[in-house]
């Protein structure tokens, strides 16, 4: 997954998908976690409104949490 490049059209066909399945069946999907079901279809829906926002067409999907940029813009900042 780490590297991965989503595509806003991917992510609006994928929030179909999911949006249509009952929950039982979305913690039945390959690859998510099934206590994720809740509340990925919202997350997908945020995703995609993020990305029209700023104008951007794919994103590219990342393992590390927000702790890990923060740590690499620090890093940076400081010159390491």
């Amino acid at each position: 997954v780490q590297g991965y490049v989503l595509a806003l059209g991917d992510c609006e066909l994928m929030l179909a998908r999911l949006a249509a399945l009952p929950l039982a069946e979305r913690r039945k999907v390959p690859g998510l976690h099934p206590d994720r079901a809740p509340t990925i279809v919202a997350g997908v829906v945020i995703l995609i409104e993020v990305l029209r926002a700023f104008g951007l067409t794919e994103v590219e999907v990342s393992e590390h949490d927000i702790l890990w940029g923060v740590a690499l813009s620090r890093a940076a900042e400081a010159g390491a």
